[in-house]
């Protein structure tokens, strides 16, 4: 059961990690974008 516990706990760090770095990304894209799209207006 403890190593299933630590298992389980490492499987947590691995998704919170990712899903941070996915955000990320997302606001780098975002900001890209909005930049792109700013330039085109002007």
């Amino acid at each position: 059961m403890f190593c299933g516990k630590m298992e389980y706990v490492n499987v947590g760090d691995i998704f919170r990690k990712l899903h941070q770095l996915s955000v990320i990304n997302l606001i780098k894209t975002t900001s890209f974008y909005s930049q792109l799209i700013f330039r085109m207006i002007q």
